[in-house]
């Protein structure tokens, strides 16, 4: 399970279901059946946190839709997955770098000519890694290139309010801990 980058909420969500009408001809024309993936609604200068486990870096870089760009790939349960955000002001992050839960990738804007204004684009793929040692994204013909449904993977709470509350019951087990010792005289 991953969390949300952001604390803003989702205005497009993943899938036909989510896509605002007045945008599917957009994504059919980008060969999507519906919108890859979820966004964020956000002023500029909005910081977007990672929300996954241990996540390496993969890719910086400048996307004619998607403005600029980040890719981060992490292993869960057994899987691969590549994550993407799109329309980013400053990526605070280097290719090649590993980074934790709640850590900062960057700030939000409206780049690429894809934006239809200020928000975070987020969606994730599975991949492979073929035998040169590259993420190959797996499942491209879904209809979303390889996306997967977003509220399948990512829960709406904001990555730093899901630490913060695993702070607070640490704190609690740890009251607790210590009162069991006063209790066995330890």
């Amino acid at each position: 399970m991953f969390y949300a980058p952001v604390k803003q909420k989702i205005n497009q969500g993943f899938g036909l279901k989510n896509t605002a009408p007045n945008m599917l001809a957009f994504y059919n024309s980008l060969g999507f059946i519906a919108h890859p993936g979820q966004d964020y609604a956000c002023i500029n200068g909005t910081p977007f946190y990672w929300g996954g486990n241990k996540g390496l870096i993969e890719a910086i870089y400048w996307d004619r839709l998607g403005g600029n760009s980040l890719h981060i790939i992490t292993e869960e349960d057994g899987h691969i997955y590549r994550h993407i955000y799109y329309h980013l002001k400053d990526v605070v992050v280097k290719v090649g770098q590993t980074y934790d839960t709640g850590e900062l990738l960057g700030k939000t804007v409206n780049s690429g000519e894809g934006s239809t204004g200020p928000h975070l684009h987020y969606e994730i793929k599975e991949v492979i890694k073929d035998q040169y040692g590259n993420y190959q994204t797996i499942n491209k013909d879904n209809g979303m290139k390889g996306a997967l449904d977003l509220e399948l993977l990512v829960d709406k709470m904001f990555v730093l309010d899901h630490l913060a509350l695993l702070n607070t019951q640490i704190s609690i087990l740890q009251k607790l801990i210590e009162l069991w010792k006063k209790f066995l005289g330890k």
